[in-house]
């Protein structure tokens, strides 16, 4: 497994956290992280399981690679990007995971760029400072008022 996974990604994630280890039964995990392709930077919030939300990216990486992706996928985000970032991220209820990716998603409006068929690419968009700051502010809101 350790040819498939590039060690510069499992460098980012909190390394006393197994690998592919999940949040309770009762979360679900929210984030955005920041995507750079060619000094172009790129948002993408979405909802994970994994108790690091690294190992989202991790996880589909692996599968790609080890032929197993029985979609439509062309690539992966860790292929296709030259850095990755986590921005922020909570471990929320499910229902508030899911819905505080909806809100953003809504906040953000309609997907703005061309990416190649990959694995989340519905929830990325343009990179910008204004939402970035609305994301955590969404998140935060859920996170600390509930």
């Amino acid at each position: 497994m350790a040819d498939i996974l590039d060690k510069t990604l499992l460098e980012k994630r909190n390394p006393s956290t197994e690998l592919w280890q999940t949040v309770p039964n009762w979360a679900r995990k929210v984030y955005v992280f920041q995507f750079t392709r060619n000094d172009e930077k790129f948002l993408k919030v979405g909802v994970t399981d994994y108790l690091e939300a690294y190992d989202r990216v991790i996880a589909n990486h692996s599968i790609f690679k080890q032929g197993k992706e029985k979609d439509w996928v062309e690539t992966t985000m860790y292929e296709y990007f030259d850095d990755i970032k986590i921005m922020v991220s909570a471990m929320l209820t499910k229902d508030k995971a899911d819905g505080v990716e909806k809100i953003i998603l809504k906040e953000w409006g309609e997907q703005d760029l061309k990416l190649p068929k990959m694995k989340g690419m519905s929830e990325f968009r343009k990179y910008t400072y204004p939402r970035l700051k609305q994301a955590r502010a969404i998140i935060d809101d859920v996170r600390y008022k509930g």
